[in-house]
């Protein structure tokens, strides 16, 4: 005869069963959540990288060489400080 536990449910391995079921749920959802996770920090962090690569891509430098707008704007600076 099976053993009862005090709210009348049977003990042993039916109990188990279920709880290890649940148990068992629930790590596969917050694997899959994790997982979910895991892919969006690769992204932002790929987007990261790809960003940081086009900032430094960008100097005075490369955008003012052989403007002539920009070449008269310097010009002008070095006659401000010179008067």
């Amino acid at each position: 005869m099976e053993q009862m536990t005090p709210t009348g449910r049977p003990s042993g391995p039916v109990i188990l069963v279920t709880v290890s079921a649940k148990a068992v749920g629930e790590i596969d959802k917050t694997i899959d959540h994790l997982q979910k996770v895991k892919e969006n920090l690769i992204g932002s962090e790929r987007n990261l990288r790809l960003a940081n690569d086009k900032a430094q891509d960008l100097s005075i430098k490369k955008h003012t060489r052989n403007n002539p707008t920009m070449a008269k704007k310097f010009e002008d600076l070095k006659k401000e400080d010179g008067e």
